[in-house]
């Protein structure tokens, strides 16, 4: 399913499955849309994507105050398929000031990412099984997204729970849960002046890797060998 230029829509209880690219797209300055209660899975590229357009192709065409609330996003695909490594569950893609909030997430690649110049995002509550990431800033320039009460866990004991790129910088990340993996957040060199307060990072291999500079850390707690402050 396909939303272009199409605002104040909604989307709820559509089932998306095995399509080969994404589930449910809206694309191309769309804006207060709402997906809710849908089913998507097995398809090879996201569940759900908002994508505005690249932006140094056209920096101003960007999809803004969408909701997408209360989906379930899954894979049973085998990992070992070609194309399912690149499977995701939401995409944020230059995508400014939407809501991603009380969505369940499993068996994908990237549970959720956020991309492009994406700004001022709120993504809050989901549940995010047995991704490779949880959360990943997969490119640069995204900035004042707030990223909370997430819960990210794996059976598998690997996998990272939200990875900050390059360039991504003054995000806040707080009152999430990263559970049973082994990092819990990764800031890159250049990934600078993030907030990571309130969070709960128990069984992970190490709870924070942090080549950026200025990132402040307040009040979170570690189940591991290693001291989070």
């Amino acid at each position: 399913l396909f939303l272009v230029e199409s605002s104040f829509n909604v989307i709820s209880e559509v089932v998306a499955f095995e399509n080969d690219y994404d589930g449910i797209r809206i694309m191309w300055l769309s804006y207060a849309n709402t997906v809710s209660n849908c089913v998507c899975y097995n398809n090879k590229g996201s569940g759900i994507q908002i994508i505005g357009w690249y932006p140094d192709l056209a920096p101003d065409v960007e999809s803004q105050y969408n909701v997408v609330s209360g989906n379930t996003i899954y894979s049973t695909l085998s990992k070992w398929q070609p194309y399912v490594s690149w499977t995701r569950g939401v995409v944020l893609h230059n995508a400014n000031k939407n809501i991603v909030i009380g969505n369940s997430i499993y068996g994908v690649s990237k549970g959720i990412i956020i991309l492009d110049k994406s700004i001022g995002n709120h993504v809050i509550g989901n549940s995010i099984y047995d991704a490779d990431t949880g959360i990943d800033f997969l490119t640069s320039n995204c900035v004042i997204n707030w990223i909370a009460s997430n819960f990210i866990t794996s059976k598998l004991g690997s996998g990272y729970g939200i990875y900050v790129r390059a360039n991504n910088k003054e995000n806040w990340f707080t009152g999430n849960i990263i559970n049973f993996l082994s990092k819990g957040i990764i800031f890159e060199s250049g990934a600078d002046n993030n907030i990571v307060e309130g969070n709960i990072f128990r069984l992970v291999g190490g709870p924070v890797d942090d080549q950026g500079t200025g990132n402040i850390y307040k009040h979170n707690i570690g189940y591991t060998t290693e001291t989070v402050s």
